[in-house]
Parts: structure tokens; sequence; C-alpha cells
């Protein structure tokens, strides 16, 4: 595959390296397509940024345009229409390698390498080493990087600091600790653990990755019958069970959204493991006095896999399209918001947890940049190379099935044995009409 990236020429590099006034962009207006709704608090803090750019920049105005969360299914149609903002929220289209690919072969996008390898706004620093490592490395491919990271999403335990304090509870960093933890809860007469079926598999994704190991992951790709053959995939099934199935809230297999965020919300269950929106879904409806705090999931002695893995698994970003108009501005704006003035605002404003290595956390997840920074950080389930990923995806065009098997072993209505004998099937099914049809 050969990207033929936009040629940037020498002017266009001293732009990228900030080494202009802001008189250069004088007389301009600057188009920003966000994908918050205009009543959120990011979209009211665009507004803020967008008074304090102009401040910097005289005569420069800038225009904020919601989206509603559409760029991902509209990036195309809008190049193709002309309709071309200066820059644009991509809302996790960083993690659509595909999509991503298209667009750069489509030449729909701006390389903001050169960029990236300048100061950043405050100077003291390589622009692109201010960031989070794992969210850049989302958006480079084969060594370019086509966009910026301003935010992140992760799955973590989130839990009510007031039911560990009152049962005397530390955040667990092992299996074993964890399993103490929920015992203590339960005898409190408390859910531990707070579920919706939406989420059905979250908490197993993690387990199996400790417990087999990403070299046996893959190789059950290629070969399904070593899901039978290798004893971990069913003690990680049967250890999933055990700790998780037994410790959600009563009907849990039955719950529908936001149910279970609303039970935690209340004081009813003690946990949740889940993404890092928890705290805007829950937001308004918490009692007085409500504290969280978050932690990551523990570690299983004796697994094969790393055992301090957190996926990075959403990258709102901002792109810059190649069309923009004004592609100078527009990397000055990238480096402008991400400023530690502008992060520091950004967190205060929206509780929101921002991709700068410098970013205090919202006070709801204080614990936040303690995990991080002991984490082994990857931005796909399927972190281990590109051919899993590859593998994964044209195995899933071929398993319609495999939901529907997950949740009859998810309300228990199958054991782990028979989950295993069907998934094998339907994998052997899949490979079948993946040589027969291709993807």
């Amino acid at each position: 595959m050969k990207f033929r990236g936009p040629v940037i020429s020498a002017i266009t590099v001293i732009l990228l390296l900030g080494l202009v006034t802001g008189g250069a962009f004088a007389a301009k207006t600057f188009r920003v397509s966000c994908d918050w709704n205009e009543n959120e608090p990011a979209y009211e803090w665009l507004e803020f940024a967008a008074k304090k750019f102009e401040e910097l920049h005289p005569g420069v105005k800038v225009v904020i345009e919601s989206e509603h969360r559409t760029f991902g299914q509209t990036l195309k149609q809008r190049i193709l229409a002309g309709d071309i903002p200066d820059v644009m929220d991509s809302w996790g289209f960083s993690q659509d390698t595909p999509s991503l690919l298209e667009s750069i072969e489509a030449e729909a996008l701006f390389d903001l390498t050169a960029a990236m390898e300048g100061p950043s706004f405050d100077g003291e620093d390589k622009w692109k080493d201010t960031f989070v490592p794992a969210l850049v490395d989302a958006l480079t491919l084969e060594g370019k990087t086509w966009g910026m990271p301003f935010q992140y999403y992760t799955n973590v335990f989130h839990y009510n600091k007031a039911i560990f304090a009152d049962g005397g509870l530390e955040p667990p960093a092992t299996w074993d600790e964890f399993r103490i933890v929920l015992q203590k809860i339960k005898a409190m007469g408390i859910a531990p653990i707070g579920k919706d079926a939406v989420y059905s598999r979250t908490e197993y994704k993690p387990v199996e990755q400790r417990v087999v190991g990403a070299d046996a992951q893959l190789a059950a790709l290629k070969e399904p019958a070593l899901l039978k053959t290798n004893p971990d995939f069913l003690q990680a099934l049967q250890m999933y069970k055990e700790v998780f199935m037994d410790n959600y809230q009563e009907g849990y297999s039955g719950s529908q959204f936001p149910a279970a965020q609303m039970l935690f919300a209340q004081g009813k269950v003690a946990m949740m493991y889940m993404g890092t929106w928890l705290n805007s879904e829950i937001k308004g409806n918490t009692p007085p006095g409500f504290s969280m705090d978050v932690f990551g999931f523990p570690a299983i002695p004796g697994g094969k896999g790393i055992q301090n893995l957190m996926v990075i698994n959403n990258t709102p970003s901002i792109l810059v399209p190649a069309g923009a108009a004004n592609k100078d501005l527009a990397v000055e704006w990238l480096r402008f918001i991400s400023s530690k003035d502008m992060v520091k605002s950004f967190v205060e404003q929206t509780m929101m947890l921002n991709g700068m290595r410098y970013a205090d956390p919202p006070a709801w997840a204080a614990n936040v940049n303690k995990i991080l920074a002991q984490a082994y950080l990857t931005r796909d389930e399927w972190f281990w190379d590109e051919e899993a990923v590859t593998i994964n995806a044209n195995l899933e065009k071929h398993m319609q099935e495999d939901t529907t098997l997950w949740n009859k072993f998810f309300a228990g209505e199958i054991t782990a044995e028979s989950y295993l004998d069907q998934l094998v099937k339907l994998r052997e099914k899949a490979w079948e009409q993946f040589k027969k049809y291709g993807r």
C-alpha cells in the first residue's frame, strides 16, 4: 500500500513549527467541526477556547460547528461535497483502521508528522512528547501521524468511596485481593458489581487477556480447536463466572442500559467496570455527597498475559482535512488547545480525561494517572500485531451467532465447556465462509 500524502512546502514547514506571529492569521474565518452538542460542557469549553484564541490572533473569527457525533460517517461525503472545515473531531475514528487508511489513501487528511516533531505551544517539549504515547500511536500509520489525540476513554473499575470506607476496604491490585473485597461487600448486603447486558463481555476480555496471553489467543484465532485443547481458555471462563457472574446485581443478564448505572449512582451496587464516560452518564442522578474513584483491573498471578494491560479503547482525536483552507491556523489551534493552561481549563470545565502527559485528572478519577503510569497501554483489544487485528476482523465478518452464544453463557444458560464447544464450531464455520467468499 502506497500512501501519497500531501507535499509539505518549506513555507508550510515553518508555519507548522509555529515560527509565526498571530498577525499572520489576520482576517480569517476559522471553522472548528466538533462532536459535541451545544448544551454539553465540552462544547462550552470550545467556545471559551475560541475566545482565547481570537484574543491571540486579532482578526480571526472561530466558528464552532456541532456535528453531533456523525464525523465517522460523514468525512468522505463532506470532503467530496467540498464542505471542508479547518479541523474536525474524530469521535473514535482513529480506532477504525480501515476507514483511516481509506481516508489517507484518498488524500483526505493532512499529515501532522512535521508539526508533531516541532515545539509544543508552551515551548518546553517536542509537541509529540506532551501526549500519552499510546494515544499518538493510535493515530500513527507507517511512521506518519494523522491527527492530534486530545481525550481518551478506557475501562476501569469505578467504585463508591463511601461503601469502601464503611467496609474498611482498599482498591484491590490482585485477583485474590479483589475476591476478598467482593466477599466483604456482599456481606454488607450490597451487590458488589453493577452490570447492564449491553456491556456483556466487558469484564471477560481482560480476564482472558491476563490468563491466556496474547500468543495463545492469536493461535486460537487461526486454529479454533485450540480453544478446547488449551485449558487456559476454560480456566478463564470459570474464573469469570465465579468472580463476576456470581457477584453482579440480581437480574443482571436482563438489565437494560442505563439501569445498572443508576443503581451505582444510588449506592445500591458498589462498583462498575466500564468506560470512563460513566461519570457523564450518572451526572445529576447522584445523591448529595456521592463520591467515586477508579482502580485498574487486578493482576492474576500465574496468568500468561500482560498483567498490567490497559486498553485505550477510544481516542476522540482532532484531524485536519487535507482540503482545509487554513492548515497553518489549524495546526496553531491544535497546539494552542493542547497547551497547559487550556488543558487545565478543559479538565476543570468538563470533568473529562485528557490525553496530555501533564493533565491533572478530574476529582472523580483521582487515581487514574497512577493507573496509567503503572500500566502497559495499548489502543486495541487485539493489540499484539496487525496480523491479529486482520484475522479477528475476518472472523467477525462471518460470526454473526457469536454474540448470541456468549449471551447464553453470560445468562448462565450453558456451561463454560458447552460455550467453548460451540465457539470452536462457529470459528471453523467462519473460516470456511472466509475461504469461500473472502472479507
